[in-house]
C-alpha cells in the first residue's frame, strides 16, 4: 500500500550511486527541482540520515515501531 503515496522513486542502480554517497542525495535534488533544505528523508539507517543531512536535506532516523510525531518534532513537523 505504500507505491500509491509517492510520485516518483529513486533506486541506486538507476542512479549509480547509493545512500549514503553524496551523489544520491544531491541527483535526487536536481531530478525533483526542490532545495535540499526542501526535502525530508525518513530513513531506518543512521549512516543515510548522515548523509543526507550533510548535503542539507532535513532527515530523522526512524524505526518501526517508533513515534513518528517524535522523531519529527525537533524540525517542527508532526501533529
Amino acid at each position: 500500500g505504500v507505491p500509491h503515496r509517492f510520485e516518483v522513486a529513486f533506486f541506486s542502480c538507476r542512479l549509480q550511486c547509493r545512500k549514503p554517497d553524496p551523489e544520491f542525495f544531491l541527483t535526487v535534488s536536481r531530478t525533483i527541482k526542490m532545495a535540499p533544505e526542501e526535502i525530508l528523508l525518513i530513513d531506518d539507517d543512521a549512516r543515510n540520515v548522515a548523509g543526507a543531512q550533510a548535503v542539507g536535506w532535513n532527515a530523522v532516523q526512524f524505526q518501526i515501531g517508533d513515534d513518528l510525531d517524535e522523531a519529527l518534532a525537533p524540525l517542527g513537523l508532526g501533529q
